[in-house]
């Protein structure tokens, strides 16, 4: 049956793919100077961010049913480890992102405005994304964990090479 859990394991793609794209544009502008570019860049941003909030609402309630053992199988202790952390480094790196649309859809929504900082601003909205796509990609990689046993680095003592017969 399709839940918030499958709903959550897509979007969280979003915001971790979408700001590192995001950067792209917005590195190009320092360099060419052009407003296209600029708009191009914090639209990425921006539309990357608004799966934050439903990446993170979605989140809670998949958080909630894997340490009640609603969702199956049950993790091993290594994974519920890894479901805390995850959730916890969310937490935190959603702060910053919430921060960051508020900025993004600032700057688009007065776009055509003439003020003194905006060449700052963008430099600002740029280095916070670098710190966005840094956080987004620890919590994914905390995320993986949680189902990829064959993946710790803490466990790659279980894991064996199949003997081949002579």
């Amino acid at each position: 049956m399709f839940d918030l859990a499958h709903i959550h394991v897509m979007i969280v793609h979003l915001p971790i793919i979408g700001t590192a794209l995001a950067v792209l544009p917005l590195f190009w502008w320092i360099y060419k100077k052009d407003a296209t570019i600029q708009l191009v860049g914090l639209v990425l941003m921006g539309v990357s961010l608004i799966g934050l909030p439903i990446a993170m609402g979605t989140g809670e309630e998949t958080f909630e049913k894997f340490m009640t053992g609603s969702i199956l199988p049950d993790l091993d202790s290594a994974g519920s480890h890894y479901a805390l952390l995850h959730y916890q480094a969310a937490e935190t790196v959603s702060k910053i992102g919430y921060i960051a649309l508020v900025i993004v859809a600032g700057q688009i929504f007065f776009w055509n405005k003439k003020f003194k900082y905006k060449k700052a601003l963008l430099v600002v909205t740029t280095a916070i994304n670098l710190l966005l796509i840094v956080g987004f990609s620890y919590v994914g990689y905390l995320g993986w964990q949680i189902r990829h046993p064959e993946f710790r680095a803490d466990t790659t003592q279980w894991i064996t090479a199949p003997t081949l017969a002579k």
